[in-house]
Formats: C-alpha cells, sequence, structure tokens
C-alpha cells in the first residue's frame, strides 16, 4: 500500500465501520447495543485516535517472510518429491538454500 492509497484505505476502514456499526445496531435492539457500546468503547480505548498514524506509515514492526517461504518451499520439494531433507530451517547458513533465495 503506498502513501496516496492512505486516505483511500482510512475511508474504506470509516465506513465499514460505521455500516458494521448499524447493522450491528439493527440486530441487537436497544438493550443489548447499549452493552455492546459500553464494551466496544472499552475494549478500543488503548487504540490510537487514528489508525493511520498506524497502519500506513510504517511505525508496525513487518517481517520478512518471502525468506522464511523460500525455506519452507525448498524443504517441501525436497521431502515430497526427492525424498530428501534439504535442512533450509535446521542450519542457518545452508548453501541450496540461500542459492534458492536469491534465485526467486
Amino acid at each position: 500500500m503506498s502513501v496516496r492509497d492512505a486516505p483511500i484505505a482510512l475511508v474504506r476502514y470509516t465506513i465499514m465501520t460505521w455500516v458494521t456499526m448499524s447493522i450491528l445496531r439493527v440486530w441487537l435492539g436497544a438493550c443489548m447495543w447499549l452493552r455492546y457500546v459500553r464494551c466496544y468503547r472499552l475494549y478500543f480505548r488503548n487504540l490510537p485516535s487514528s489508525p493511520s498514524n498506524h497502519w500506513f506509515w510504517g511505525t508496525i514492526p513487518t517481517v520478512d517472510v518471502f525468506k522464511y517461504l523460500a525455506k519452507a518451499t525448498l524443504d517441501i520439494i525436497g521431502l515430497a518429491e526427492f525424498g530428501y531433507n534439504f535442512r533450509a530451517f535446521s542450519e542457518p547458513h545452508n548453501e541450496l538454500a540461500d542459492a534458492y533465495a536469491r534465485m526467486f
């Protein structure tokens, strides 16, 4: 998601929240709705007031899953097709796993 898409995503998030709340209000009825709103406010009060600050500007830590997916794929191919464990996960510096990761 780019910085240009951030306002659009924030509008989508706001609209979806409003629609969800409207549907729940009709579905739950007045008494249950008040309980829901109280619980909702208690649960979400520690969240930042503006979700865009955390979701779109990169303050949430990221994990490089492609490195681990490449190792998992290599191990799966080795075990399923060749009956051999390449040990991509167990060995931190596996030559075959490094070459496979560079290739893809």
